[in-house]
């Protein structure tokens, strides 16, 4: 999109003004062209300030804050050796890596608030692995989200970086803050011309070349551009460029008569090129259609240095088959880094929100996992239903389904992944043996369960079909 906004912009050619009949004077003639130009001097001086939003800034405390969550609801086998990752290939503990791992647990768990752990090791529990699912997926989450704020940190910055160095090229050639003499030396009608010179910069390459040749004759002392002296561009006496400082004091001095805009936008430089494209054809005395193309003072559309014919004409660049002009082109591409920089501060400020609220939606899992009533706190008669232990067992299988990787964490409660039918399921020794301890819980053994109900005690003794019944009802 912006490359096909570019070449839109390039390819437009100059505005066509229809011939008027002004009355001819040379003195003073281009002031207008020169003001047009100094529309682009004015992007560099408002180059500091891109006008972007404060900058985004993200750092991974909320995400080392997850990842303590993660280990601290994490299985036993992991939070022993990181699932063997603390092993070497020969499966014997890596000491260095395990002493790491040791220190890391340590520390977490006496990080405390007012004599509270913020970080308490769970103990096996329904609510333990589910909320580690869901912890180890928001830390994915909020990694991913933490990356992609960092980048487009960085991309602003990079863009932002280059937009000054852009409007530098454009003006001078290159990220300088004045026209380099040697690159501006000789006779006008080498740099001025519309013909490339051999070396250094053209009227195409460089604005600042530009405005140089419109405003300082060859062969007189008129002054073209109202710059209040009579400086001539004399042939042979700019031959290593012992002009150009001079002449560009005095530009500089005509163009810093106006302020300078407070902050650099897409929108002013757009907005400079269309003034200079606006002045095509505007002062020339005679305009046909084959002049439509040259910016300044001509009698006849030529363009020769003498103060009757100071103008640079574009025509060979802007054609059909030219190649453009590269200031312009390089103006385009300094508007769409600051385009890019304001598009990767929202992008920035977005990925930063998202993070922000995944990092706190692992907090609340872990909070809820730890005000959930275990196993271990239950009524007795709650602990001993004999139908509670399988449909538990094969329920926290079932939750992670084809997942292999989380299916591998819950090994310990004696899961297993089946290849053939791509699940997660109980393994059917666990299986075999937990119904075979329901069976044992519901009755055979000869063990009572008491029920109590407001003020009266009572025994219940049942086969161990019917108890079963009952406390599924």
């Amino acid at each position: 999109m912006h490359a096909n906004r570019r070449k839109l912009h390039i390819i437009v050619t100059f505005l066509h003004f229809g011939a008027t009949d002004l009355a001819y004077s040379t003195a003073g003639k281009n002031a207008q062209d020169l003001r047009a130009f100094c529309n682009v001097y004015h992007l560099l001086r408002a180059a500091n300030n891109l006008g972007l939003k404060e900058k985004p800034i993200i750092d991974d405390t909320d995400l080392h804050v997850v990842r303590k969550l993660n280990i601290s609801t994490s299985s036993d086998t992991y939070y022993d050796n990181q699932d063997e990752g603390t092993l070497k290939d020969d499966k014997q503990i890596d000491s260095d890596k395990q002493q790491q791992w040791e220190k890391e647990k340590q520390a977490i768990l006496a990080e405390a608030t007012d004599g509270r752990k913020k970080y308490p090791r769970m103990a096996p529990s329904d609510a333990r692995l589910r909320a580690n699912i869901a912890i180890k997926s928001h830390y994915e989450t909020a990694a991913r989200l933490f990356q992609e704020a960092r980048g487009h940190i960085s991309g602003r910055e990079a863009n932002e970086k280059d937009v000054k160095a852009k409007i530098q090229a454009a003006f001078f050639g290159g990220a300088i803050d004045a026209p380099k003499p040697t690159d501006n030396k000789g006779n006008w009608a080498t740099r001025c011309s519309s013909s490339k010179p051999a070396d250094g910069l053209s009227i195409a390459s460089s604005a600042a070349t530009a405005m140089l040749c419109l405003c300082f004759p060859t062969g007189d002392t008129t002054d073209n551009c109202n710059l209040g002296s009579g400086a001539q561009w004399q042939d042979g006496s700019n031959n290593n460029g012992e002009l150009i400082n001079d002449f560009w004091t005095k530009l500089k001095t005509f163009c810093e008569t106006e302020k300078a805009p407070t902050k650099l936008t897409p929108a002013l430089i757009y907005g400079a090129i269309k003034s200079i494209r606006d002045r095509a054809g505007q002062t020339n005395s005679r305009l046909t259609s084959a002049h439509k193309f040259v910016i300044g003072e001509t009698n006849d559309g030529a363009c020769d240095g003498k103060a009757t014919k100071l103008c640079l004409d574009y025509s060979r660049f802007q054609a059909s088959s030219g190649a453009g002009l590269a200031w312009e082109t390089t103006l385009l591409e300094a508007a769409e880094l600051i385009e890019n920089a304001t598009a990767a501060t929202q992008a920035a400020a977005s990925a930063i929100k998202q993070y922000k609220e995944v990092t706190r939606a692992a907090t609340i899992v872990f909070e809820t996992a730890l005000r959930t009533p275990t196993s271990a706190n239950k009524s007795q008669t709650t602990e001993h239903r004999p139908s509670s232990v399988k449909p538990d067992a094969e329920s926290t299988c079932n939750e992670v389904k084809s997942n292999k990787d989380k299916c591998k964490d819950l090994k310990e409660q004696g899961c297993t992944f089946n290849e053939k039918d791509k699940k997660c399921e109980l393994k059917k020794d666990v299986k075999e043996k937990l119904e075979k301890e329901n069976q044992e819980t519901g009755g055979k053994d000869g063990k009572t369960t008491t029920n109590t109900t407001g003020s009266n005690s009572f025994v219940i003794k049942r086969a161990p079909l019917l108890l079963a019944v009952l406390f599924l009802a």
